[in-house]
């Protein structure tokens, strides 16, 4: 049986309660070491368009919509600061301190020992970053020459970060993106090449804040093709327990499953969690004689061999959109907590593969777009 190649993404987002209410968080920005205020900073919620900049005197106010998602605090030339839990600073005024960017001479070295050039290392940067859908092919980075990449021989393993936050142009969706890039990394089985085929695994992550370009509502339903089918979607399904209505079956070995049979729902504060009840799993007589199949090879699943010689082969649990779109699932965590919008934490606790895991940064949406879609549903409409 072919291999599967296993990819899956992550971006750090950090979300916690919401409240009804819409709560502020004030504060001003500072040099750390000259102690003199920073006018011009950019404050956001991370993935959201929630955004403001500090006035003349470094003092900012940030409406956080009760949304209790991580602030960040960016100034060019300095390293960003981020501010997690902002509710508990809804009565204080906040004092932030930056500190000056240092970057060291190995930073800036491109591609030393590498077999690759910097073009074919960019290509393959763009590839893993955006990825190849729709929206990602109408995405143009602004400010590639601030992409340090650098190539591992020994590890067969691509990496990447950003002097500035990338400034990413998303024409299908139209929305502008400033992506603070921390790390991408890019694991290959050969050194032979950079092309996807030999991709192992991948990941990356940074915090972001969304522009909306949109100059009339055409960008809605692009915006909305995009959000079905994606991972919060199905997040959002699951954890709502309307995965059918929402055109989603999950499989496992080959059979559809009834969601209630591996997943026990329930509620949490503000949040939907979602506790594995039951590992997928494959059981094979040895009697048989059958033959195994080759797991992927980075997904860590031994096979557990009982005393009666019957065999438990851990698998994947399968997710099909609209009976056509397949992905891989895999729970790295038995507990995955979930908010209204679909975003679940911890992040690191799910896997994905197939189609929701060849989702790129090319594909996202602010996390809270889901709010925005209930604005839409009960906006009225102009006769």
């Amino acid at each position: 049986m072919q291999k599967i190649i296993f990819k899956n993404i992550y971006v750090l987002v950090f979300f916690a309660s919401l409240t009804a209410n819409a709560q502020w968080i004030r504060g001003v920005v500072f040099d750390q070491k000259t102690q003199t205020t920073l006018p011009g900073a950019t404050i956001y919620q991370d993935g959201t368009t929630n955004v403001t900049v500090s006035d003349e005197n470094g003092a900012f106010s940030l409406n956080t919509k009760g949304l209790n998602i991580s602030v960040m605090v960016r100034f060019m030339g300095y390293d960003t600061k981020r501010i997690d839990e902002p509710l508990q600073y809804q009565d204080k005024k906040v004092q932030i301190f930056l500190e000056e960017q240092s970057f060291f001479l190995d930073e800036v070295v491109v591609g030393r020992q590498s077999p690759f050039t910097r073009r074919q290392m960019l290509d393959a940067f763009r590839e893993q970053f955006l990825g190849t859908s729709k929206s990602a092919s109408r995405c143009k980075i602004k400010n590639e020459e601030d992409i340090i990449l650098k190539y591992d021989i020994t590890k067969k393993t691509l990496t990447a970060n950003a002097r500035q936050p990338l400034q990413i142009i998303n024409n299908y969706l139209e929305y502008e993106i400033n992506f603070d890039l921390v790390e991408l990394v890019v694991i290959y089985k050969s050194i032979e090449s950079l092309e996807a085929y030999f991709v192992t695994n991948s990941y990356f992550s940074g915090y972001s804040f969304y522009t909306n370009l949109a100059k009339n509502e055409k960008a809605n339903k692009k915006r909305l093709e995009t959000f079905y089918g994606s991972t919060t979607h199905f997040m959002r399904a699951l954890a709502y327990e309307n995965l059918e209505e929402e055109k989603w079956e999950i499989y496992v070995n080959s059979f559809k499953v009834n969601p209630e049979t591996y997943f026990e729902i329930t509620d949490s504060l503000h949040y939907k969690k979602i506790k594995l009840i039951k590992k997928p799993e494959k059981v094979i007589n040895l009697d048989r004689n059958e033959i195994f199949i080759s797991k992927p090879n980075n997904i860590p699943a031994s096979s557990k061999v009982e005393s009666d010689g019957v065999i438990r082969k851990p698998v994947y649990i399968v997710p099909l959109y609209r009976r056509k779109e397949q992905s891989l699932l895999e729970f790295l965590q038995p507990e995955i907590y979930v908010d209204s919008n679909g975003n679940h934490l911890p992040i690191y606790g799910i896997v994905f593969g197939g189609s929701l895991g060849a989702l790129k940064a090319g594909d996202l949406l602010p996390i809270d777009y889901f709010q925005t879609i209930k604005e839409l549903q009960n906006k009225p409409k102009v006769k």
